[in-house]
């Protein structure tokens, strides 16, 4: 999940459903390297099919030349607008001068370095503009199938535009029903054991999922295993062996805000920067023991992991 000031949209490998909300989220690097491109010109969505079957781009520039079912573009004068200033009414709706057709103009967002989002919220009257044709995305990407969004950059002030082309699809399979209240359970491990001092490196916590009904269909426990696992947050506290400095000292708290990214498999990510740790005559040096520990929700409940221990060296 994606949580855009306060509000969830899910990725793509979540299986993303028909009418709901889709964060598009590109990252963009270069020579292995998180970068922010010079320019983000839009995101265009097309079908697969349309795209695997027609010809979209200029033959010489590589650029789009079709009308695509929904356009998004820079959400901020000077690009992109930080992910904190998303609104899901982009606009006033009853503003006049903006119009209600309007009032939920999309745009793309920046949520951290080389790391973007277009926001597809199906279930507001989402549109954008291409050429002189207002374009709403509820009405023109509302069905399961697979698609396409299309992103022109300019990677380099000297460069030209460039697209780049990512895959997803939207599903109607996420809807089910059963007989019985559903029984989840999750273990969780850190799978990282040392570090170096000055690191920026991810925290990796695997999350596993366990349904335990014994007569849910198995389709469905696939479905709820790719989505299941929501607002993720990590707390890493530092552990003072030593008897005379205070501690234990928090270093990051569930409550702070950060970013934690889930992959595919489950996997909870945050970026900790070990050079950034503040330190005090009470909390000694950097170097040391942390504890770390992870809060997520699962089924409506809010799910809090064991300590993991982790050396930094």
């Amino acid at each position: 999940m994606i949580n855009l000031n306060g509000i969830e949209f899910s990725e793509r490998h979540e299986k993303p459903a028909i009418g709901g909300k889709v964060g598009l989220r590109a990252f963009f690097y270069n020579d292995g390297q998180l970068v922010d491109p010079y320019d983000i010109s839009s995101v265009s969505i097309f079908t697969y099919q349309s795209y695997a079957s027609s010809a979209l781009f200029d033959a010489t520039s590589n650029l789009l030349t079709a009308q695509p079912l929904m356009q998004f573009a820079p959400s901020g004068t000077a690009g992109p607008a930080d992910a904190d200033d998303y609104s899901a009414e982009w606009g006033n709706p009853e503003d006049p001068q903006i119009g209600g057709e309007f009032g939920y103009a999309s745009g793309v967002f920046k949520l951290g370095t080389g790391d973007f989002v277009a926001p597809l919220a199906l279930d507001t009257r989402l549109s954008g503009v291409w050429e002189d044709y207002w374009l709403e995305a509820s009405a023109n990407v509302d069905a399961a199938t697979t698609y396409i969004d299309v992103w022109t950059v300019k990677l380099l002030a000297g460069s030209d535009y460039q697209c780049f082309i990512h895959r997803w699809g939207l599903n109607e399979d996420t809807f089910f029903s059963i007989t019985q209240p559903l029984l989840a359970k999750t273990s969780a491990r850190l799978s990282n054991k040392h570090m170096r001092y000055g690191e920026i490196a991810d925290l990796k916590v695997p999350i596993e999922v366990t349904i335990e009904n014994k007569d849910i269909d198995e389709s469905i426990i696939n479905t709820l295993k790719s989505n299941l696992v929501t607002n993720p947050k990590f707390k890493i506290v530092k552990v003072n062996d030593n008897p005379t400095l205070n501690g234990p000292f928090v270093v990051l708290n569930f409550d702070d805000t950060q970013t934690v990214n889930v992959t595919a498999d489950g996997t909870l990510l945050y970026k900790w920067n070990t050079g950034a740790i503040t330190t005090s005559t009470d909390f000694g040096e950097a170097k040391g023991t942390y504890a770390v520990q992870v809060r997520y929700s699962v089924n409506d409940q809010t799910i809090i992991s064991p300590r993991f221990y982790v050396t930094l060296n």
